[in-house]
């Protein structure tokens, strides 16, 4: 999604992988469009890096680690510090 005066339109899912699941190194199918980044933050992070403000991030990102502060982590009783 792009950073701009008039915002736009951006989907997120929410899904639960482990290691297991990995069937190649990521990032798409570069010929039909896809370019995915694979990021990885540790859990005990997560709150660091969304209110990281050196670190540019849209706000749709702040607002899924946000998101999964509220929802996820008291339901594994996970600590993401904050």
């Amino acid at each position: 999604s792009g950073v701009g005066v008039t915002g736009a339109k951006q989907t997120m899912f929410y899904a639960e992988v482990s290691d297991d699941n990995c069937v190649s190194a990521g990032g798409g199918e570069p010929r039909e469009g896809e370019l995915i980044e694979v990021v990885k933050v540790p859990l005990h992070e997560a709150m660091t890096f969304a209110y990281d403000e050196r670190i540019p991030k849209t706000m749709g990102v702040i607002f899924s680690f946000i998101w999964f502060h509220n929802n996820m982590s008291p339901k594994y009783k996970i600590s993401t510090n904050v």
